[in-house]
């Protein structure tokens, strides 16, 4: 049964720390990637740590939860994920590490292995190899395969994929816009993309580029500019596409609330089964579910405020409505829950356990679930 958290977070990190954060949750494990320090009291300017989360300590203190931690490359921008014991970052710098160990596995803070790469790039690990971007600037120069057999890493291969993979990666698949024109999934064990699809009819608010990218029941979701497209990656077939602004419901909206389609395009998604939850973030922002059994909206709430960063699971949808945590039921979109404390968060994940949110001020909260929440579902 799905659970909400309690109005108050239960642990605080960060919060003196002058950078930014991300991080990852498993079980209850907390990884957290601090950069850009400016303030030599706090220590390093870019640090990874662990915290096990079922520790009893009450006073948030890092001492009291740290299990490890170890001064990374880190000194910009970057995105992080786990796979397996793999942890990955990306960005400038990119390394591979042992979540448990902290060994490091891949790293390109001591040089580059190829000329032309950028050192700013974006790395996915799968089946024992890193697979390199070469230059995101320029999505055509394609894709390194490095091994890391013996401990020395070696470039082995060369994929000649243009492909942007727009931070998005899900086990063997690398989803994102090809250089050439359209949306595309790659599929490294098979060494072809599995799935392409034109952007006919596609309408972007600032430019080409996908605004959510996601994998679910052998399907993939791409949020593009004012359209939804989701496809199947077993035999690459289109199985929807649907410009949500036209949707009778939206346009509804945008009539009963005055606002225009020009600034309501969907800037953030998340999936769970065949319901697509897509928000809206500008100064007045809404919460639209998309039922794909039915092709059209389920329900569609507004909002005097944005709505952001979300995550969906069991009955509900999680996310940021003003800087605010909020739970909304994914069957009525009523809320469900809202904690009494605010972050500025940039990224949300969700288990069995534990809500964490991670704010762009370097702080994360984490919610411990276990209230069982029961479905305003009528019927």
């Amino acid at each position: 049964m799905p659970a909400i958290p309690p109005k108050h977070p239960q642990y605080t990190f960060g919060e003196t720390f002058s950078g930014l954060s991300t991080f990852d949750l498993v079980d209850d494990t907390l990884y957290i990637l601090y950069t850009g320090n400016d303030d030599a009291a706090l220590g390093p300017r870019q640090l990874l740590r662990s915290f096990d989360l079922r520790s009893e300590d009450s006073k948030h203190e890092w001492a009291g939860l740290n299990r490890m931690e170890r001064t990374t490359a880190r000194d910009a921008s970057c995105d992080t994920w786990v796979d397996g014991d793999a942890y990955v970052i990306c960005g400038d710098t990119p390394e591979l590490l042992d979540r448990n160990t902290f060994e490091v596995l891949y790293s390109e803070r001591d040089g580059l292995l190829q000329e032309g790469w950028d050192d700013y790039s974006w790395i996915h690990y799968w089946g024992g190899v890193v697979y390199r971007f070469v230059d995101l600037g320029n999505p055509g120069s394609g894709i390194d395969v490095v091994s890391l057999q013996g401990g020395t890493p070696k470039v082995v291969e060369h994929l000649d994929v243009d492909i942007d993979p727009s931070g998005t990666g899900h086990g063997q698949y690398i989803a994102g816009l090809r250089e050439g024109g359209g949306a595309a999934v790659y599929a490294l064990g098979e060494r072809r993309y599995v799935f392409e699809a034109a952007e006919d009819g596609v309408h972007y608010r600032h430019g080409r580029q996908t605004n959510g990218v996601a994998f679910e029941g052998g399907r993939v979701f791409f949020l593009l500019g004012d359209t939804l497209l989701v496809g199947s990656l077993a035999t690459g077939e289109v199985l929807h596409r649907i410009n949500y602004l036209a949707l009778p419901r939206f346009q509804q909206y945008l009539q009963e609330h005055g606002r225009e389609e020009q600034a309501s395009f969907a800037a953030e998604m998340a999936v769970l089964g065949d319901k697509v939850f897509l928000g809206g973030t500008w100064l007045r922002g809404y919460l639209l579910c998309i039922d794909l059994a039915l092709g059209d909206a389920a329900w569609l709430r507004a909002s005097a405020h944005q709505i952001e960063t979300l995550t969906a699971r069991g009955d509900l949808v999680y996310g940021l409505e003003t800087l605010v945590p909020t739970a909304w039921d994914i069957h009525t979109g009523e809320p469900a829950w809202q904690s009494e404390q605010s972050i500025r968060g940039h990224r949300v994940q969700i288990n069995d356990r534990w809500l964490v949110i991670a704010g762009s001020k370097g702080d994360t909260h984490c919610y411990p679930l276990k209230t069982p929440y029961l479905t305003k579902q009528s019927g």
